[in-house]
């Protein structure tokens, strides 16, 4: 897209249509307010509509959240998706990565990087951290390895309550005593967690060659179905893009209001389905008992028809037999 000189005018967030939908739109605008000029009129509105087009092949949706570990801005987001999740339950698989770039010409005095093996690795973005890169590095393994003991434990909720825990040890700087005292809170698994910190190497690795090959441009950002959200990343309108990717609509999904007044919010193919099958069906008998009616009523009228006529013609015959009777001189 090029600019054509109104680029500074664009706010975020921006919705891009096409032409021909925006003279519609501006179309329809101004047919309402002539309209609404005459107050004798009933008063018109024009309401716009925008839903997320979110690939839906099945009824569990899978997203990843991308951040940079002590960037405020991707805790912050974090701990207001919880609550969000929760409602998912096991309809959604949410998986945490890191961002991590590998660094070609960085070296060793490098705060915001480290070398496994024989490469340097850096946090991704550094801009809005509290802590050095290096140190983010290691408090994103710390954080990817809760989930992965607990996630394998069917206890993924353990990493939201983590991750809750470490945004409250911002004001000191997500020091490692801080760090420390989570794991006592929460009573994880030390022996596993260090078990898991062996793999540092080829966890970073990993999540470098992850970031690669993902496309996104920035972090923290959300990934749904294999495509990344654009949105304004906020949880209510990241669960409502989650929600556009299911198959079958769940009812967490459905506003209150909706559900409330019995609105058809939530139907999913299987019930729009059978209620195709019930009106064919219904059409069908109907056609049938029709045809039968139509069928029994041509039957009366065919023989309606037919004593008629042979009503006719015996009269005629008699008549007949009548005039040409002996003794009998027609007038």
């Amino acid at each position: 897209m090029i600019d054509d000189g109104v680029g500074l005018s664009i706010a975020i967030p921006t919705v891009i249509i096409t032409k021909e939908a925006g003279d519609a739109l501006r179309k329809a605008v101004l047919d309402a307010e002539e309209n609404n000029k005459n107050p004798t009129n009933k008063k018109q509105f024009v309401v716009l509509l925008v839903d997320f087009e979110m690939d839906n092949p099945d009824n569990r949706v899978e997203y990843d959240i991308w951040y940079t570990s002590g960037d405020m801005a991707a805790l912050n987001y974090i701990k207001s998706m919880k609550s969000y999740n929760e409602k998912l339950g096991k309809d959604a698989l949410m998986t945490p990565h890191m961002v991590v770039r590998s660094c070609s010409y960085c070296i060793e005095t490098d705060t915001d990087c480290r070398r496994y093996g024989n490469t340097m690795y850096c946090a991704g973005f550094t801009h809005n951290l509290e802590i050095t890169g290096r140190d983010s590095l290691s408090l994103g393994v710390e954080e990817l390895c809760v989930y992965d003991i607990y996630k394998d434990n069917n206890n993924a909720e353990k990493w939201w309550v983590f991750m809750q825990e470490v945004y409250n040890c911002k004001d000191q700087k997500f020091s490692q005593d801080c760090i420390e005292g989570i794991y006592d809170n929460l009573k994880i698994d030390r022996s596993m967690m260090l078990t898991c910190k062996y793999k540092e190497a080829e966890m970073v690795e990993r999540e470098a060659e992850n970031w690669m090959t993902s496309g996104i441009p920035y972090t923290p950002a959300i990934v749904i179905n294999n495509k990344v959200f654009r949105g304004t990343l906020d949880a209510e309108n990241v669960f409502k893009a989650i929600c556009a990717g299911f198959n079958v609509t769940p009812s967490v999904c459905i506003p209150e209001e909706v559900r409330a007044s019995g609105g058809f919010g939530g139907i999913g193919f299987t019930t729009i389905l059978m209620i195709i099958v019930l009106v064919v069906l219904l059409n069908v008998v109907f056609i049938y008992l029709y045809r039968r009616h139509t069928k029994k009523e041509m039957r009366e009228e065919m023989q309606l028809q037919i004593s008629s006529i042979m009503s006719q013609y015996l009269a005629l015959n008699d008549n007949t037999n009548k005039s040409s009777a002996p003794g009998v001189v027609p007038h």
